[in-house]
């Protein structure tokens, strides 16, 4: 890929991000106001549960996507096609598998969540069937997706997710003026879903040219795969159980409001993921292409670290902004009666920072075969997070799932992988949160100072003043990112970038 390729990809990707926020968010509203906080939290169930039906992707959609960039590096289009026909062969055995699973949870949700009222007992069921059928057609899907990773295809990927998520919002709240329930959210995702899927497909087939052959790969090749896969899934599973467990168990201990209003802070929380995972998710295909052509360690880590300290400019933003005008942004976004979510985030928040601004050491991992390291340690800090969410909520109440997140991720995520990272990259730990973060987190402090006057001397709650106190304080922020945290050469490329566009 082209170096001003993948800047265009990483500016598109922000965009589709962006605009999924905005919209997540105006829904939000929207169903709280329209649906209520007991329905909502049936939305928030549904989702925990059915996440774990979607871990039956077992690794293979990464998978596929780096093996389909290897050989189309290599130019091995046999053994790609091979790959795509057999991925998918093997996703429509996992489909009849999740179909057994769902099943079996619809049966027993009665025991496994004995706190729901009849009305919310019959919500779910029904909502939860609706969503396990998307995801049994998404898993197959998923190949297609893959397919136009491994491609590059970024642009159409991004456009695609913006069109889509603007055509639901649209469909959702024309739909619930009219009056339906939660129950017609998910046929809309269903259906919108299954859409993007089609394109998809035919994306691949008439753009891509790549077609499915379902001859048995060779036995080394299918041997290399699966090893890979395991600890990919392995991964998913651990990400499933660290995410998604405590609304599970706020579901089974607590009453479907409190789930709610957890969710609110794990929209937060998502997103706030997001901004980081998109930027280095346009980089696997390019590091695996650095990796096959023998990049030395020296050349990986300058990577990392021009990458994580750019991610790091972002990350730090958002974190000031969420610590002194989240409290407000969700009493006006969601209401008084939501302001719990606000600390569950913000423990969440600060445990992310420094894996936020990581991530691409994660795609370097994946690149490199690396992962399987990272996949166990993950698998021990969703372990040590389940079982301290159970034991912290019965301490502490709804807080303790938070905590005991926080507390999990701190010791794996930051900890232990960056002890993983020195012994496998060599990578220098202090130059490079030095490099990465000095600069860049004393214009944050500093920006903090701007932000608790602001705090003191507008006081008035109104979404124009937090718009006045955020463009305030991020205007002042950016600017000393330009003078402070810019190397000369980096300034001099924005400002030659600027100034070709002013004259354009």
């Amino acid at each position: 890929m082209k170096k001003n390729n993948l800047k265009v990809d990483v500016i598109i990707s922000y965009i589709s991000l962006v605009t999924t926020v905005i919209i997540t968010f105006f829904l939000t509203k929207y169903q709280l106001k329209f649906l209520g906080k007991e329905q909502y939290g049936i939305i928030a169930l549904v989702n925990s549960v059915i996440g774990y039906i979607s871990i039956l992707d077992l690794g293979i959609g990464q998978t596929v996507t780096r093996y389909v960039a290897l050989y189309k590096s290599k130019g091995e289009k046999d053994k790609l096609e091979q790959l795509v026909g057999n991925s998918f062969k093997n996703y429509i055995k996992i489909s009849l598998i999740g179909i057994i699973f769902g099943t079996v949870i619809v049966l027993n949700s009665n025991n496994i969540f004995p706190n729901l009222t009849t009305t919310e007992a019959y919500l779910f069921k029904t909502c939860f069937v609706i969503a396990l059928f998307n995801i049994i057609l998404q898993i197959p899907g998923a190949t297609f997706n893959s397919v136009l990773v491994a491609h590059q295809k970024f642009k159409f990927l991004k456009l695609a997710t913006i069109v889509k998520n603007i055509t639901r919002a649209i469909a959702m709240i024309v739909l619930l003026h009219l009056g339906y329930n939660v129950i017609m959210i998910f046929v809309v995702d269903l259906i919108i879903n299954q859409a993007v899927n089609l394109l998809n497909f035919l994306m691949v087939k008439h753009s891509l040219k790549v077609k499915m052959n379902f001859t048995k790969l060779d036995k080394e090749i299918t041997n290399q795969i699966k090893h890979y896969s395991f600890f990919v899934f392995l991964g998913i599973i651990t990400d499933q159980i660290f995410w998604k467990t405590d609304g599970i168990i706020l579901g089974m201990f607590s009453t479907i409001s409190i789930v709610g209003i957890y969710n609110i802070s794990a929209q937060l929380v998502s997103q706030y993921l997001n901004f980081s995972s998109t930027f280095s998710g346009v980089f696997l295909p390019k590091l695996t292409e650095m990796v096959s052509k023998g990049a030395s360690k020296n050349e990986i880590n300058n990577f990392f670290t021009k990458a994580s300290k750019f991610q790091f400019m972002i990350v730090a933003m958002i974190l000031i902004n969420y610590i002194f005008l989240g409290k407000q942004f969700i009493l006006l976004w969601v209401g008084p009666s939501m302001i719990e979510a606000y600390y569950f985030g913000l423990v969440i928040f600060i445990a992310l920072t420094v894996p936020m601004f990581q991530t691409t050491g994660y795609q370097i991992l994946f690149a490199m075969n690396k992962h399987k390291f990272r996949s166990i340690v993950y698998l021990f800090n969703a372990i040590l997070n389940l079982f301290m969410s159970v034991i912290l909520f019965k301490i502490i109440g709804p807080m303790g799932p938070a905590l005991a997140t926080a507390i999990a991720m701190f010791i794996g995520n930051t900890l232990i992988m960056n002890i993983y990272y020195k012994k496998i990259l060599e990578l220098k730990l202090i130059r490079f949160f030095s490099t990465v973060c000095g600069r860049t987190g004393i214009i944050a402090i500093l920006t903090s100072g701007i932000f608790i006057i602001l705090n003191n001397y507008i006081i008035e709650n109104s979404f124009l003043t937090l718009i006045l106190k955020a463009a305030i304080s991020n205007s002042l922020y950016i600017i000393g990112i330009y003078f402070v945290s810019l190397s000369k050469e980096e300034r001099n490329k924005v400002y030659s970038k600027f100034k070709k566009k002013v004259k354009a």
